[in-house]
């Protein structure tokens, strides 16, 4: 048992189905400007998360245009 996990994407992508099996209080995302594409696999394996909350942190919120912009605000949000 623990209180935090802190791991890569890479690992999310890997283990999956370990991750998958809890229900996270939280899920900190850093460098989120890695999931701007939400089609991308990682996007789509951190969108499938049992999370309470979630939060991103990112220097970069808007590198090309606003669909990337969208796609963070449409993980934080996904029901707006």
């Amino acid at each position: 048992e623990w209180d935090v996990c802190v791991t890569s994407y890479e690992m999310v992508i890997k283990e999956k189905s370990v991750f998958k099996k809890f229900n996270w209080r939280y899920l900190v995302i850093d460098e989120a400007h890695r999931i701007k594409n939400e089609k991308s696999k990682v996007s789509l394996k951190l969108f499938d998360f049992k999370t309470t909350n979630r939060l991103l942190l990112t220097g970069t919120p808007l590198q090309n245009n606003l669909h990337e912009l969208w796609a963070l605000l449409n993980f934080l949000l996904p029901d707006v």
